[in-house]
């Protein structure tokens, strides 16, 4: 036979009746330990020491004010993702714990009860109070419980109390500390200021009187013009208009005066009319035309040897001599304006130059006295600025603010142990 293909040998099971028949045959040693566990249990119950819990909640919130400073622009601040867990290991620390041992005198309270009567150290003590409390986050809330265990109930809330009120004591006075901190700051640059803008202010009024400053130069931004901008504009148009006719006057002499190179003083007598209007010199050519045309009338009638003929032929040279000399004369007058002209125009140039002159001469002296003007009014200006920025502190502090740390609920002695739990504790002995 294969002895791959043997069959395998039968399971051997217990019926419900085998373990009951198996209790009823052991029955006294069953019953004998089942009261031991269950009596030891109750009676370790029993003599385990009692332990109160009492839990004191508090609200934390980050440091707001309810409206806005003045320096302040609106939206909210930038979310922290660490200031509850920072919050819950200050809570922890030696800065709140050692207030509450400070409050509640507990160096000398446990160094009777842990140290058969010896005083505790601080740090001593601050482990013991460590370990007996508690702390837990309330889920989606911004609530902390303060759970204290003592043998005491009364002790364990007086000390979660105690816990809670000195993390507000703390929150409170660490923002008034900053608050306040940052004004003295800004007092004392403030006062420094101050003597920067003294120093400077003294030292402007001597530049002032070294340099005979007047007021109303004093009240301005810089050196008063001894020529205004509107009258160097009035001068400035004279000089031009005075310099275009200048030139039309000096071109017109010097054209005149070469004609009278190439065509002589009769054809300069016939050339000024058209250039320049003068009543006598016309006047007289007309006259001359009319007794040069009159001579040569009689000469052709009379014959030159006549008596009109010769007096018309001594009209005409004195009309000659009348034309030369106004002639002469027009040409002198006419070369005086042009001298005016140039003397005027010379003028205006002499006085735009000199006021500019004197202008930078002005600037250059009084230079020291507006550099220290212009740096006394910068300091005057941030002295207002860090005397605005005190204001607005000191107004941010006084506004009212949400309260940073709030107990919700404060402990109370608790009426039933919390340890051990005598119920849970014998049912867990007879299980």
């Amino acid at each position: 036979m294969d002895p791959s293909k043997a069959s395998p040998p039968p399971e051997t099971k217990l019926h419900f009746l085998d373990y009951w028949r198996i209790i009823r045959i052991r029955k006294t040693v069953i019953l004998a330990v089942f009261l031991l566990v269950v009596i030891t249990a109750t009676l370790v119950t029993f003599i385990l020491p009692e332990s109160y819990s009492s839990t004191a909640r508090i609200k934390i919130e980050r440091d707001a004010p309810d409206i806005s400073g003045m320096m302040e622009r609106g939206g909210s601040s930038p979310y922290d993702p660490y200031f509850m867990q920072t919050e819950f290991e200050l809570i922890q620390s030696e800065l709140i714990l050692g207030k509450v041992i400070e409050d509640l005198n507990l160096n000398t309270e446990w160094g009777k009860k842990y140290a058969n009567g010896e005083h505790l150290k601080t740090s001593e003590t601050k482990e013991i109070l460590k370990r007996k409390i508690g702390l837990r986050f309330v889920r989606n809330t911004s609530l902390i419980e303060i759970t204290v265990s003592s043998e005491k109930p009364e002790e364990a809330a007086k000390i979660a109390n105690a816990v809670a009120e000195a993390y507000k004591i703390h929150r409170r006075e660490q923002r008034k500390q900053l608050s306040e901190g940052g004004i003295i700051s800004l007092e004392k640059r403030f006062t420094d200021q101050e003597e920067k803008v003294k120093k400077a202010q003294d030292a402007v009024d001597d530049l002032r009187v070294k340099l005979n400053i007047s007021d109303a130069m004093a009240s301005g931004e810089g050196p008063s013009p001894l020529m205004t901008g509107e009258t160097l504009r009035k001068l400035e148009s004279l000089r031009i208009e005075s310099k275009a006719e200048f030139d039309r006057q000096a071109t017109l002499l010097d054209r005149l005066k070469t004609l009278g190179k190439d065509l002589g003083p009769e054809g300069l007598a016939q050339a000024i009319p058209s250039a320049t209007a003068d009543s006598l010199l016309s006047s007289l050519l007309e006259q001359l035309t009319v007794v040069e045309q009159t001579q040569v009338r009689l000469d052709k009638e009379l014959g030159p040897e006549n008596v009109e003929v010769m007096k018309c032929k001594a009209m005409a040279d004195d009309l000659h001599k009348k034309v030369k000399s106004r002639v002469e004369g027009i040409m002198l007058g006419l070369d005086a304006r042009v001298q005016s002209l140039k003397s005027s125009l010379d003028n205006f140039e002499s006085q735009v130059a000199q006021a500019k002159t004197n202008d930078v001469a002005e600037a250059n002296r009084t230079r020291p006295y507006f550099e220290a003007k212009r740096s006394l009014e910068e300091l005057q200006h941030f002295r207002q600025i860090l005397d605005m920025k005190i204001a607005s502190e000191k107004i941010d502090v006084e506004l009212p603010k949400t309260m940073m740390v709030e107990i919700v609920d404060r402990a109370v002695p608790s009426v039933r142990p919390s340890t051990p739990n005598k119920p849970l504790n014998i049912a867990l002995g007879i299980i």
